[in-house]
């Protein structure tokens, strides 16, 4: 009986060589700054550009204010805090377009849910002030005006303005503005 031992051998090894290049998949760096930190929600609102939410792997309940990034197709990744996010659980986010993009936050200390926007691809970020005392968990927009916000106790809000107030309205609330 002829045994076909090389063969066989000869075959794994050339697969174990060949098919992490077939791969569909590749790892890139995240540009998070630390390893304990991972991500859990992704928008790209085109092929270069995509943003996604943290979260603390060691402690769950840990509430992270970044945010990683990409504008050149996922090539090079990189990690953004939004300041005024602070004491908040990062629940969604919803690029609408190369440069505008929404977060909700729930915040621990006060309650409630959070929007803030940014208008130059993550830089820099503002409050929104939404009306609703309840807790957001998710965001979506289908172009940079026109969004939708769910949450507790059914909240729905809709927006057609990207969550901007109307000129008639009061201004927004002291310390809504950040960095």
């Amino acid at each position: 009986m002829k045994t076909h031992k090389p063969i066989t051998l000869t075959a794994v090894i050339l697969l174990s060589v060949i098919q992490p290049a077939l791969a569909q998949w590749q790892t890139k760096f995240s540009g998070l700054s630390t390893a304990q930190r991972g991500l859990y929600e992704m928008s790209a609102p085109d092929i270069r550009n995509c943003y996604a939410t943290t979260y603390d792997q060691t402690d769950f309940y840990h509430f992270l204010n970044e945010i990683v990034l990409t504008h050149d197709g996922g090539q090079t990744w990189s990690s953004v805090t939004i300041d005024s996010l602070e004491n908040n659980f990062m629940m969604d986010i919803a690029g609408s377009s190369s440069r505008v993009v929404h977060v909700i936050g729930w915040n621990s200390v006060a309650g409630g849910g959070n929007v803030f926007r940014s208008m130059d691809g993550g830089a820099t970020w503002k409050r929104q002030f939404t009306g609703s005392r309840w807790g957001l968990s998710g965001v979506f927009f289908t172009d940079a005006k026109t969004g939708w916000a769910v949450g507790a106790y059914g909240t729905i809000l809709h927006t057609t303005t990207g969550g901007e107030p109307p000129a008639a309205l009061l201004p927004e609330p002291a310390g809504t503005t950040a960095k």
